[in-house]
């Protein structure tokens, strides 16, 4: 089972990693290469979607290392470590959204932000995107290593 877990663990935030580098180098200058009322349109278009595709994936993946590090605490298997930090480094990544992100993709999507404001917006959103991609980033790294310690 524990073995189990950990393979979740890897897909999970492997794919959270990868859908938030695509994000970083795709969506982000795609935003930033139009003008502010095309973005906000944009943005208010897509804000669901976007949710809706961001959201269940943050969330899993901090459940899902969550549960593979409490399962190998408790049967005190090797691996605790390396979990931790993917647990800890995917908590960062998920609390980094209502610190940050969501009263600034609020302020997009009902288009509450001066259009003067977005472009530097945007330049501290992606920013921000990246410090968090890079956590998720290591997350993943750190699940991957912690496969070779799990019995």
């Amino acid at each position: 089972m524990i073995e189990t877990l950990v393979v979740l663990t890897v897909v999970v935030l492997g794919v959270t990693a990868g859908a938030m580098l695509a994000e970083a180098v795709i969506l982000v200058p795609f935003w930033q290469s139009i003008e502010a009322p095309a973005f906000l349109a944009w943005y208010k278009l897509n804000a669901v979607r976007l949710l809706r595709f961001f959201g269940p994936l943050g969330v899993g993946a901090l459940l899902v290392p969550g549960l593979a590090t409490t399962a190998v605490w408790f049967h005190e298997a090797d691996g605790l470590v390396l979990l931790g930090a993917a647990t800890a480094l995917s908590l960062f990544v998920l609390i980094s959204f209502p610190l940050y992100f969501c009263n600034v993709n609020a302020s997009f999507e009902q288009g509450t932000i001066d259009p003067d404001d977005v472009p530097e917006e945007l330049r501290r959103w992606g920013r921000w995107h990246w410090v968090r991609t890079i956590a998720a980033t290591l997350a993943f790294c750190a699940s991957v290593l912690a496969v070779r310690d799990v019995p």
